[in-house]
């Protein structure tokens, strides 16, 4: 398990959630999901409720963002690959701000003619 130390629960940015929302669209494959601001169903949608985490230890190694009260926030760096493999980028980055995401996406249960959900936390790295 990860080391976390959080902050308390807050509303993600109006600037930022759009890359949140469309990460859970592509990685549950939902490309319905909407935004908390105009939800049609319970079922439907991604809120805004982040809790921002002081730092994270992965392995050994601590991570912070910005929002660290020492100030210095922590840089990475990131291999993208292209579709064949051939055509490799290396960007390196800042972290804004890392922070804790719940979220329930809906499951279909065609046998029970009900709908289904479970819970999936996050834990995620804002980049700059």
């Amino acid at each position: 398990m990860f080391s976390l130390h959080i902050k308390p629960s807050s509303a993600m940015s109006d600037v930022d959630y759009p890359h949140l929302l469309d990460y859970y669209k592509v990685a549950y494959h939902i490309p319905s999901l909407e935004s908390y601001q105009f939800p049609s169903s319970f079922f439907s949608f991604v809120d805004n409720q982040i809790t921002k985490l002081r730092s994270i230890n992965l392995l050994g190694q601590v991570y912070k963002g910005c929002n660290d009260a020492s100030g210095c926030s922590s840089f990475v760096q990131s291999l993208f690959l292209g579709s064949q493999g051939n055509n490799r980028l290396a960007y390196t980055g800042q972290i804004q701000y890392l922070f804790f995401h719940s979220f329930t996406p809906p499951v279909d249960n065609t046998e029970l003619q009900t709908r289904v959900v479970y819970q999936d936390k996050h834990v995620f790295v804002f980049v700059k």
